[in-house]
C-alpha cells in the first residue's frame, strides 16, 4: 500500500538493527514533524533491517524517517531501548554506558570449573528488562565531580577507579547522578546492579569461567590482578579502561576493583529466576555482595596480612571468574572495593 507524502516524515531508526526484527510496545504519542506541520498519534511497534513502524489509532502502520521528526521527538527516539543491540554505547550524564538487553543465562558455576566455590550453585536467570551499564569502573573524577566530595582513594587519579567507598556512598552516588539536571533519561535511573545484572554484563553472552574462555593464560590481557600488577610495582588499581574489554564493550570486570552490587548476600536457589535482587528482609548487619577480581586477586593471606608468597599466573586467580562472589558489610572501607553503576527503569527495586 502506498504511504500518503504527509506522513512520510516520519524516522529512520537510531541504530541499524540489521537483519532482524524487534517487536516493541510504547504508549500512544503525538509525534511531530521537524517543520511542526504535520502531526500523528502512534506508538512505536516495529524495528526491522533499520526501517521503523509506527502504528496509528486507526491501526494503519506507516513507515518514518528521523530527519524528518522534531528535536523532541529525534530525543524520544536516542533515549528508549527499541532493538538495540548488544554493547551499543551511550553517553549520559557524563559517563558512558553500554546496552545489556533481556534475556536469559546460566548464573553461577559448574562443579567442574576450576577456582569454583561452594555458594555458586548454577542456575537459570532470565532479566526481563534490558539495562546499561557503565562502560567502566565508576572513577576518581566522576565521583568527585558528581559527589562534590574527595574520594580519598589510592593511587589517586581522575581516571582511576574510585575506591574506598562504602555500599552506602556508592548508593548515595546514584542519588546525586539521578538528582543532577539533564543526566538521566526520562524513565530510568541510576542504580547499583543486582548481582544478577552484574553477571550477565560480565559474561557478555559467554557460559566460561571468564567472558574470553577458560585459557587463564589470557587472563592478563583482560585482568588488573596480582599477577600482572606485580609487574608494575605492586597490587594495587591502575587506570579504568587500559585491558581489553568483554564482546559487549564493557572493561574491568575481572580485575581492577571488586565492585558492589545492590543485593544482600544469600545462597543461590537451583531453581530458575525471574530477576533476582537477592533475600527481601533485611537483618540487623546487612553485608552486600561485591562481584569482580582486583588488583591484589592471587596473593596468598594470612592473619589479614599479606603473605611474602605470590600464587602465580595460573593458581589463587578464582576470584576474577565471572561466577565469583563475596560479601561485605554495608559500611566497610576497602581500597580494593569501588562500584559502577546502571541505568534501570525507574520502576525497579535496585
Amino acid at each position: 500500500m502506498k504511504i500518503s507524502s504527509q506522513f512520510i516524515f516520519f524516522y529512520v531508526v537510531i541504530y541499524f538493527v540489521l537483519g532482524r526484527t524487534v517487536v516493541a510496545e510504547e504508549k500512544i504519542r503525538e509525534w511531530t514533524s521537524a517543520t511542526g506541520g504535520h502531526k500523528i498519534m502512534a506508538k512505536l511497534v516495529e524495528i526491522k533491517s533499520g526501517v521503523v513502524t509506527l502504528q496509528k489509532e486507526d491501526g494503519q502502520n506507516v513507515s518514518i524517517s528521523l530527519s524528518k521528526l522534531s528535536v523532541d521527538d529525534q530525543r524520544h527516539v536516542k533515549q528508549s531501548d527499541f532493538g538495540i543491540p548488544a554493547g551499543q554505547e551511550r553517553d549520559f550524564g557524563g559517563i558512558q554506558f553500554v546496552w545489556c538487553p533481556p534475556g536469559t543465562f546460566l548464573m553461577g558455576s559448574p562443579t567442574t570449573e576450576y577456582g569454583r566455590q561452594e555458594d555458586e550453585i548454577q542456575h537459570k536467570v532470565t532479566l526481563t528488562d534490558g539495562f546499561w551499564i557503565a562502560k567502566f569502573e565508576c572513577t576518581q573524577e566522576d565521583y568527585e565531580e558528581i559527589t562534590g566530595e574527595d574520594s580519598r582513594s589510592y593511587p589517586r587519579g581522575r581516571s582511576h577507579p574510585v575506591n574506598r567507598v562504602t555500599w552506602n556512598q556508592a548508593m548515595a552516588f546514584c542519588d546525586r547522578l539521578n538528582q543532577k539536571e539533564n543526566a538521566i533519561p526520562d524513565g530510568w535511573k541510576a542504580a547499583l546492579p543486582t548481582e544478577a545484572q552484574w553477571e550477565y554484563a560480565c559474561r557478555a553472552g559467554s557460559d566460561t569461567a571468564y567472558c574470553f574462555g577458560d585459557d587463564l593464560k589470557e587472563l592478563a590481557k583482560y585482568a588488573w590482578y596480582a599477577y600482572s600488577t606485580v609487574k608494575r610495582g605492586g597490587a594495587k588499581p591502575e587506570r579504568v579502561g587500559s585491558k581489553r574489554a568483554n564482546q559487549w564493550g564493557i572493561h574491568d570486570m575481572h580485575g581492577n576493583i571488586s565492585e558492589w552490587c545492590f543485593d544482600q548476600y544469600g545462597d543461590y536457589s537451583d531453581k530458575p529466576q525471574i530477576n533476582p535482587i537477592g533475600p527481601s528482609g533485611r537483618t540487623s548487619s546487612p553485608k552486600r555482595v561485591i562481584r569482580g577480581g582486583a588488583s591484589d586477586s592471587g596473593w596468598s593471606y594470612s592473619g589479614g596480612t599479606e603473605s611474602i608468597t605470590f600464587q602465580g599466573a595460573l593458581d589463587g586467580d578464582g576470584e576474577c571468574r565471572s561466577a565469583w562472589r563475596d560479601k561485605r558489610p554495608e559500611d566497610n572501607v576497602l581500597g580494593k572495593i569501588g562500584f559502577r553503576v546502571v541505568l534501570i527503569p525507574d520502576d525497579k527495586v535496585n
